[in-house]
């Protein structure tokens, strides 16, 4: 009986959510069905763990999401869309709900860790970030005066995540665990971590400010050494460096190589990334069009040199040009040297 009854649930679920996409299957009562149905088979599935946090409009509204949170861990959060569920039959709604609570537990691991590891080692957390391997906690300190110094205050607390992480991941499969952290250079009030943390706690909108990511795992050399900050890119921050280098670069094609062009269009910064002896000192490639490449088309040419530079930051000054020619290989693709020679070998 209990098992035709979840059945039931199941294909009901099913015939709901997959009106989503449709306007509701003009039904307007569709996602409080749903999210009924949603909440009865987590409770099939999962008996007095999870409660409804939100059901609503999807944040590009394409559609709904309903999202469930653990009684006893707010951060522990199972999230499903219609872009899931629109195929959902029952076989498929099971995989899709076990795979969202698989995420969704994940990641409140890596968000209570990194809580817990942040607080007790004196690094302010101010919020959670989607970083490029999922979410990354936002840290603020001052990475770029004392870079050593700073990032050895990042290792202590690595070594206390990695403690909480072994006993927060005993019993899954999740395999070697990483930790990517986002840094931000502080200002001149130091932010404090807040009382409460959630995945709705947004960190004081400095736009303008230096930000870098590194990311470690248990093998990780600690303190973990400089030249693994990256540059966060499309912050203000990021956006200016850009716009320095792509002048400076204008300037040098000016005066050292007349003809040659960036590109109209979208000229571009290939890479870029901090010394490791001055994070505030970058090291750039940008694509640059040969006089021969803009005669053949103009404006929106294709890259045929680059030009590498160091920028210091502090200064405004570039330095240490140097042209790099014939960087595409036999089906075009963009192959250039070492970023950053003996250390991206």
């Amino acid at each position: 009986m209990m098992r035709r009854q979840r059945a039931a649930r199941l294909r009901s679920l099913a015939g709901l959510l997959a009106c989503l996409p449709l306007a509701a299957c003009h039904n307007p009562r569709a996602l409080d069905e749903a999210t009924r149905q949603t909440l009865a088979l987590a409770e099939a599935t999962w008996p007095g763990q999870f409660q409804l946090y939100k059901a609503g409009r999807r944040g590009d509204l394409q559609g709904y999401e309903i999202i469930l949170a653990a009684r006893d861990d707010a951060n522990f959060r199972v999230k499903l869309s219609h872009r899931d569920l629109s195929i959902c039959e029952p076989q498929r709604c099971r995989q899709i709900l076990q795979h969202a609570y698989d995420s969704g537990h994940y990641n409140a691991a890596i968000f209570n860790t990194s809580v817990a590891a942040l607080r007790g080692c004196g690094l302010p957390m101010l919020g959670m970030v989607s970083g490029g391997s999922g979410p990354a906690p936002l840290v603020e300190l001052d990475i770029q005066g004392d870079t050593r110094a700073a990032l050895a205050r990042v290792g202590a607390c690595a070594q206390a995540y990695w403690k909480a992480w072994g006993q927060a991941a005993a019993g899954t499969d999740w395999g070697q665990p990483h930790w990517e952290l986002y840094l931000r250079q502080s200002g001149a009030n130091p932010a404090a971590m807040p009382e409460r943390l959630d995945w709705e706690t947004r960190a004081p909108s400095r736009p303008d400010a230096p930000l870098y990511s590194i990311w470690l795992r248990p093998d990780t050399p600690l303190p973990p050494e400089p030249a693994r900050l990256r540059v966060i890119p499309y912050t203000d921050y990021y956006k200016q460096l850009q716009a320095a280098i792509l002048a400076h670069t204008q300037r040098y094609l000016d005066t050292h190589l007349r003809g040659a062009a960036l590109n109209a269009i979208s000229p571009v910064v290939w890479r870029m990334a901090p010394d490791p002896a001055d994070i505030g000192r970058l090291h750039a490639q940008v694509l640059l069009c040969s006089p021969q490449a803009v005669a053949q088309r103009r404006g929106n040419c294709q890259e045929d040199m680059a030009l590498a530079l160091q920028y210091d930051s502090h200064s405004g000054q570039a330095s240490d040009e140097r042209l790099l020619r014939n960087i595409r290989n036999a089906d075009g693709s963009v192959t250039l040297p070492p970023l950053r020679p003996g250390v991206d070998d």
